[in-house]
């Protein structure tokens, strides 16, 4: 059987493919703010936490994201995940960085939590399927 045929019996499987944009773009704006923080460690110790916690946040979110394009049948457990991930970035960008003083909070930290509350919301509507070819 050639790969044309069997491309035709079984069609594409639909994939989140937004869904895994926004997550990408969420895991790599999560890390380049914990990346920018790394500078104000030396001065205050909550700053060694949230850059570490933002920083494990933003490859979580980008295997996250690309287990819901891998596995589009399983995409409303790793948007859910998403979601919680982009929940949790909200407040430890939030409400740690109200603790340290004179710093000047990237507007990159909160819009990557936004981004990650985005893609989950985004695979949380996707319906899964197989877009099957017309046969001659």
């Amino acid at each position: 059987m050639t790969d044309q045929s069997q491309v035709e019996r079984r069609g594409v499987i639909k994939r989140p493919t937004a869904s895994f944009l926004f997550s990408l773009a969420a895991g790599i704006a999560t890390v380049a703010y914990s990346t920018g923080l790394a500078n104000y460690t030396q001065y205050y110790f909550i700053t060694t936490v949230l850059v570490q916690n933002s920083f494990i946040i933003g490859l979580v979110t980008i295997f996250v994201g690309a287990l819901t394009y891998v596995r589009p049948d399983e995409h409303s457990v790793w948007s859910l995940v998403m979601v919680s991930m982009g929940i949790s970035e909200l407040v430890l960008v939030t409400s740690t960085s109200l603790t340290i003083p004179f710093l000047e909070i990237s507007p990159i930290g909160p819009a990557a939590g936004i981004l990650a509350l985005i893609s989950g919301f985004l695979g949380l509507i996707f319906k899964p399927g197989i877009i099957r070819f017309a046969t001659s």
